[in-house]
């Protein structure tokens, strides 16, 4: 809209302190697998975001190790790594789940397609 300004914030989100109902989207492109505690970082994004505001998660995919059935992350830097039902059923304690893409080598598929990443669009509602 004519006269609204943008702004973005790149930081570690246990410190930050917004006011209730301050965005109306926000967006976390692999980052909620470093983060300690995922339903914390949940809530804090719904109580930052307006009613009917839209928050975008892409996490990656639990890669299996080979010949191992272990749940641990492939990548030693992740925290945890997400299915896509796991993903689905964590934030639909949260929001209302618009869509879910698969991440297949940077193109968005069918989330049963998806290889390396899983994408939510999801709305707060009450």
């Amino acid at each position: 809209m004519p006269g609204e300004r943008l702004s973005f914030v790149a930081s570690d989100y246990v410190g930050l302190n917004f006011a209730r109902d301050s965005f109306d989207l926000i967006t976390s492109i692999h980052t909620m697998e470093h983060v300690k505690d995922d339903v914390d970082f949940l809530l804090r994004c719904r109580s930052w975001l307006r009613e009917g505001g839209y928050i975008v998660l892409e996490v990656p995919l639990l890669m299996k190790r080979p010949f191992s059935d272990s749940s641990e992350p492939l990548n030693p830097f992740h925290v945890r790594e997400y299915s896509v039902a796991g993903l689905s059923d964590l934030v639909t304690q949260f929001f209302h789940i618009i869509n879910v893409y698969g991440v297949t080598r940077g193109y968005y598929v069918e989330p049963t397609k998806a290889r390396n990443a899983v994408l939510v669009v999801a709305r707060k509602s009450r």
